[in-house]
């Protein structure tokens, strides 16, 4: 999610299976077929294991009702994915969501304090910026670039109050940058901050993004802060206790006037209603069957939905070579957008390791090449900034979030012709037995890991509430 999705794996392999501790062997066993109504009056069956479904499990666990998980994969977390190399001796790499973005007030901050899991604070504002030669860009400089940046972004915001119609958000910015009058060198960096404003953190192109909504929805103040030991940490305390079912990937979702039943490729399960967390990228695939068909309001809603792309790489060195004090590195790059945000690790695990991001087209087009191949072009952009004689990393994670077939990207934007309307289509019931949630129906909170817990807690209250008003 946002900011944060190697390793010779794709993004779509595990390298350990994850079943809560407090969870006896009777709870990975088959399917249980044919359960009566009266078996089945209070089961809900949730469709994923990350925290949207984890939510949603503890939440009516709570309420005394019988929520059973179905997972894909053999792990908890799904876009939250925590690997942790035994070189690395104890250190945790977030391939998957990095960041709580905004601590004040953000539930999953209250998770992590309640269950004392640490968390390390960064700065945005603590980047230094190299040009595309390589020399550092001084703070006046700097400045004024950021400045710019302002300036086109509230541009575009008045641009778009005054008309009705839609259409892509580079359009806006192209038309803006060229009457911004720059030099060559500054309208290249203004650009880099461009992608790394807004593709870096919605994972849609520019040319996807709908130039009126890209940035609808709201957040919550304070420091953003990632998690040392692991986000998943988070996952794996919010799935004990829960009947979990791994290795369950789901292939048809029925229901009728009597409840739902899902089919998976191990076998069937029923229950009252069911909660379905399937990504954006995944229903758009047609690799799940609805019967009946999902109603048009809701699969129109599906559609006009984007899936983004924010792919990492983590690179080990033999020593650091880049400067210790930095939160962020930027890198002036050409094309703009690529390679252009690193993280100095080193900050948050003491080992040398740089955290970098590739967003949107480019991180999808990156996918195709081998990790050795992702390194070496991520080695010519830091010989760029540091000099050729940086040495080789001694180690490369990658990830490839678009080829995940539990996934199909990082997380859900707001493209052309979409609005908030349609995440909030997607929070209406369809015959009161299915029940969708994740980040992309949180209408203010879409693409956090936040937004996916709460949408998981009113998918759990609406069923409550529907079936016996106990919400």
């Amino acid at each position: 999610m946002s900011c944060g999705q190697g390793w010779g794996l794709n993004a779509q392999q595990s390298s350990s299976k994850q079943v809560p501790s407090t969870q006896s062997p009777s709870t990975q066993s088959s399917p249980m077929t044919g359960l009566t109504q009266a078996d089945s009056s209070r089961r809900v069956l949730i469709i994923g294991a990350g925290i949207a479904g984890l939510a949603a499990a503890r939440q009516l666990r709570s309420r005394g009702w019988d929520p059973v998980v179905l997972e894909g994969r053999d792990r908890v977390g799904g876009r939250l994915w925590s690997l942790r190399p035994s070189a690395l001796k104890g250190v945790a790499l977030d391939l998957g969501a990095s960041w709580i973005h905004g601590i004040q007030g953000n539930p999953i901050t209250a998770l992590a304090q309640q269950w004392q899991i640490p968390t390390v604070a960064t700065d945005a504002e603590n980047q230094w910026l190299y040009d595309w030669d390589g020399r550092l860009v001084d703070d006046a400089r700097h400045d004024r670039l950021e400045q710019v940046l302002e300036q086109v972004l509230a541009q575009q915001n008045r641009l778009r109050e005054k008309r009705s119609t839609d259409r892509p958000l580079l359009a806006d910015l192209q038309a803006l940058v060229q009457r911004a009058n720059l030099t060559a060198d500054d309208e290249r960096a203004v650009w880099t901050l461009l992608k790394g404003s807004i593709e870096h953190e919605y994972a849609g192109s520019m040319a996807e993004l709908s130039a009126n909504e890209w940035d609808a929805g709201d957040g919550f103040e304070g420091a953003d802060v990632l998690f040392p030991t692991g986000y998943d940490s988070i996952a794996r305390r919010l799935s004990s206790g829960l009947t979990l079912q791994v290795n369950q990937v789901v292939r048809r979702i029925e229901h009728d006037q009597q409840g739902v039943k899902i089919t998976t490729d191990r076998g069937e399960w029923v229950g009252i209603a069911a909660v379905v967390t399937l990504p954006i990228g995944v229903l758009q695939s047609g690799q799940v069957t609805f019967a009946p068909a999902l109603p048009e309001t809701h699969q129109s809603a599906i559609n006009r939905l984007g899936m983004g792309i924010l792919n990492k790489i983590y690179l080990e060195f033999p020593r650091s070579f880049w400067p210790s004090e930095s939160d962020w590195i930027g890198f002036v790059s050409d094309p703009p957008g690529l390679w252009n945000e690193w993280v100095n690790f080193q900050r948050v695990s003491d080992r040398p390791i740089l955290l970098g991001f590739n967003a949107a087209q480019q991180g999808r087009e990156l996918e195709a090449l081998s990790d050795g191949q992702q390194a070496a072009s991520a080695l010519k952009a830091l010989r760029r900034m540091f000099g050729p004689k940086i040495p080789d990393p001694t180690a490369v994670w990658v990830t490839r979030w678009g080829r995940d077939p539990f996934a199909g990207g990082s997380y859900s934007f707001l493209r052309v012709g979409a609005t908030l309307s349609d995440r909030g289509q997607l929070t209406k019931p369809v015959a009161d037995r299915l029940f969708f949630a994740g980040e992309a129906t949180s209408r203010n909170h879409a693409a956090t890991v936040h937004g996916a817990y709460r949408s998981g807690q009113r998918a759990a209250d609406q069923i409550m509430a529907i079936h016996d008003g106990s919400a």
